[in-house]
């Protein structure tokens, strides 16, 4: 359980640990396909906000939709966005001790 303490703030970039490597990353947040409609899934902002976590203390937590994040490495140029793009990846969510890894969008 975290408790916010702050509004959400857009995400547009953040410093990712994957693979063993540490990289900046774009980042955005997933919404499930609408099977009824046929929609394909839906690319919302990631947000992140302050939040007192009981093991650290004060946290960012980044956070998308209900599908959560998906990242894509900078060095691979601006993200066209795709569940089957095999550069891209995603994670439920981040927790950061500080916002040092974060770079936030326009609100």
């Amino acid at each position: 359980m975290y408790h916010a303490l702050e509004p959400p703030r857009p995400v547009i970039r953040m410093q990712v640990t994957h693979a063993g490597r540490e990289a900046p990353c774009w980042v955005t947040g997933v919404e499930p396909p609408d099977r009824a409609t046929g929609r394909e899934p839906r690319w919302v902002p990631a947000l992140a906000r302050k939040i007192t976590d009981s093991g650290a203390g004060i946290a960012w937590c980044v956070y998308g939709g209900r599908w959560g994040l998906r990242f894509q490495p900078t060095s691979a140029g601006p993200p066209v966005w795709d569940l089957r793009n095999l550069v891209q990846w995603g994670e439920p969510y981040k927790i950061y001790g500080d916002a040092s890894n974060v770079v936030f969008g326009a609100p």
